[in-house]
């Protein structure tokens, strides 16, 4: 079960365009939260083979680009 993420955004009189603003600063939380991605990755059903797979090539990728990474240190 996920835990449940609070985000507030404060309005200030101060500008004239302040829905706006309200509104990009509220989307720039979600993002940074990461509720966006997970809407996303929720939003339509997958299957359990298909996330192991996904999170097998994850792994694989991560390990080559560290190998790649130790082995261009020790090529000069």
């Amino acid at each position: 079960m996920a835990k449940p993420i609070h985000v507030e955004v404060v309005a200030q009189s101060r500008y004239t365009d302040e829905n706006e603003r309200l509104i990009k600063k509220f989307v720039r939380k979600m993002k940074k939260n990461g509720v966006l991605d997970l809407v996303k990755k929720r939003r339509y059903y997958e299957k359990p083979s298909v996330k192991r797979k996904r999170k097998r090539e994850r792994k694989l990728k991560v390990c080559q680009e560290s190998t790649n990474k130790h082995k261009a240190k020790f090529k000069d």
